[in-house]
Parts: C-alpha cells; structure tokens; sequence
C-alpha cells in the first residue's frame, strides 16, 4: 500500500499528472475487489491493476479522455450481463463499480498524499476521504485525509459527529466504500497499517523469507544477535534490523500486538526453543517456527 501513494506523491512532485482508479463496489465474482488501485499516467503507462482484461482496458481509455476534461468519472461493469460477456468477453459474472479521478499537480494533493505516506511509515491508520458531488452530469470528487490524531488536511472539513458516521460507515468492510451523510457522498478509504513480521534470526532462510513477505506487503523487523547477518546491507529492504546481545529477551523493544507475526528461524534449535517460550507469552496473531 505505501508504495502505491509514495508513487503518487512522487509523481505529482515531479510535475507528473495522473488518473488514479479506483474500485469503489463489487459484488459476486470480480477479478478483484473494492480498494483495489491503479494509476494511468498520460501516455498510457499503468501501475497496478484492477483486474486486467477487457474492463481495465476500457477503464484506461476512458482515464486517457480524463486528462483533456480534467475530471472524473464512475463506471460499471457488469461482468454479469449477456451483451458485456459476448462484447468484452467477460465471463467472472459479477459488478463492480470504478472511480476514475483527474489528480492535478497542486500543493494540496502533494500534501494529502505526503501525509498518508507518512502515517503508514509511522505504522498509524488513517482515512481517505472523497466527497463526490454530480452536477449537470459531471462528477468532482474533492480530498482530504484525516489522521490517527484526528488533524484533517484537505478541501474540506467535516464536524467531529459527521466523521464519527463515515467512520462507522466505513468499519463494515476493510475495503472502499461509499457513505452518505445528510444526503452527500463521501468514499471512505480505510488505510490501516501494514501488519508486522518479526523475523528472529538473520540467516539464509530469513533472507529469503523477508524477500517473499516484504513483496506481499508486510513491514518486516529483522533480529538477531550477529551484526554480520542483521544489518541493512544484509536486508536492504526491510523496514527495521536490530541486534540483541543474545535471545533471552528479544521483544522487550516491541509492542508486539494482534496484528504481530512471529516467525522463528534463528541457527539452532535451543536459540528456537528460548524465542518460542517469549513468543507464546505475546499477543502476537501468528507464531512460526
């Protein structure tokens, strides 16, 4: 997730425009689901995917056409329907529903997105909002984010008690979704931290594992008790390597929650047997070994 705003964010700091779509419904079978991203850039370079196929490449060309008109746009697709599966050869059988938004190069959205970046790299949740208004068949969609302290930057402000009703509205699900508050619209984008892997033990196996994890979104904390295995020329891309003076006690500088996974492969097994004995006295969601 963070690389996908850190794109964004750098992007419009280079002066770059882009569309950025978004799914905002499914129902059924859909290649994927509500939340899922992708950016079109002018000339027609993607990053990421709402599903492939035909109806993403219907949703670039009319992302293309959003550069000229410097709006936005919301389209359906029903992978269901008789005409759409002879047409479009699309036979997953459900909907889903797609944001198309014009993203301009101006400060504020720089600042927005700046923002969401930082709140994930801080392991802090946050709220994307978009306050999507129709008028004369065109379709605007204004930003603000708002923080885990509750500091809201953007094009607008809500009450405390509005927020509070997009906030519920948004708890039913993980993904996207649409909310209405005294009869406005607003998308409700929860972005919840990245879950945590503690990886205790440096080794060739944890090298290979914080490869495969970090791909798959995790942040990854690196431990061991040799500076020649833990350190970050070792594991360029983990977001954390400490070196603990032995594995008596390896979590004391860890809020080691829920939403923890502790995977155990240090090089013998007496050192897997001490890390386990902590591990299990944890609130971690996972433990490997």
């Amino acid at each position: 997730m963070l690389y996908f705003f850190q794109e964004i964010h750098n992007s419009l700091s280079r002066g770059k425009k882009l569309v950025v779509a978004t799914i905002i419904g499914d129902s059924g079978s859909t290649p994927r689901t509500a939340g899922s991203k992708m950016i079109v850039y002018g000339d027609g370079h993607i990053s990421g995917t709402i599903g492939g196929g035909a109806d993403e490449g219907d949703a670039i060309g009319k992302a293309l056409n959003l550069f000229e008109t410097r709006g936005c746009d919301l389209v359906s697709y029903d992978l269901n329907h008789n005409s759409n599966r002879t047409r479009m050869d699309l036979i997953c059988g459900g909907r889903m529903q797609v944001l198309l938004e014009y993203v301009p190069v101006t400060s504020l959205d720089m600042e927005i997105y700046q923002t969401v970046c930082e709140q994930i790299r801080q392991s802090r949740p946050c709220v994307l909002l978009g306050k999507v208004s129709e008028a004369n068949d065109q379709i605007t969609v204004q930003r603000a984010v708002v923080t885990a302290e509750k500091k809201s930057i953007g094009a607008f402000q809500l009450t405390d008690e509005d927020f509070e009703v997009l906030e519920k509205g948004g708890k039913h699900t993980m993904n996207t979704n649409l909310v209405e508050v005294a009869q406005q619209r607003y998308l409700v984008e929860r972005i919840l931290p990245p879950e945590t892997i503690y990886l205790v033990g440096g080794g060739h196996v944890s090298k290979e594992i914080a490869g495969l994890t970090k791909y798959l979104g995790f942040r990854i904390i690196v431990i061991d008790d040799r500076a020649e295995f833990a350190n970050t020329e070792r594991f360029k891309d983990v977001d954390g390597v400490k070196v603990c003076p032995g594995f008596f006690d390896v979590f004391k500088d860890f809020e080691i929650t829920a939403d923890s996974y502790i995977i155990i492969v240090t090089r013998g097994h007496s050192f897997d047997k001490e890390v386990l004995s902590q591990a299990l006295r944890t609130e971690a969601g996972y433990i490997g070994m």
